[in-house]
């Protein structure tokens, strides 16, 4: 029973650690990003209001590469280490890039929501991304 229990309590951390990831994550996505890549605008065709749309990426391929970082799109733009410097105007901080950088280190969940007080996290499916 102890060790049953001992299970669920590091089952329960980890899925909390990943609420957290993913939140921050996709949160600044949501703020620094959905404006010219969300629901209302795809500019070079690309949306990252939902991980089906960053994964399958604009005109210039997959924008996200769950489980690294280093090779996902995003990352490269946010950090203006490759061809394309996102967003226009002052990059991104450090904080912000981190929040990226982890969240799509553990897998890029996406937040999804069941209910007004219990966010869970799909690896698939529609997103809404709640608020913080």
């Amino acid at each position: 029973m102890r060790r049953l229990l001992s299970v669920l309590s590091l089952t329960i951390c980890s899925l909390h650690a990943q609420d957290d990831l993913a939140a921050r994550g996709v949160r600044v996505l949501e703020q620094k990003c959905w404006g010219c890549h969300g629901p209302n605008l795809a500019q070079s065709g690309l949306r990252l209001d939902s991980r089906e749309a960053a994964l399958k990426g604009g005109a210039r391929g997959a924008a996200l590469v769950p489980g690294n970082a280093a090779q996902s799109r995003i990352i490269q733009a946010v950090r203006r280490t490759g061809e394309l410097s996102m967003p226009p105007g002052p990059k991104l901080s450090d904080a912000e890039i981190a929040a990226i950088e982890s969240w799509i280190a553990a897998g890029a969940a996406w937040p999804t929501t069941a209910g007004p007080a219990s966010p869970r996290f799909a690896t698939s499916g529609p997103a809404t991304a709640r608020s913080a």
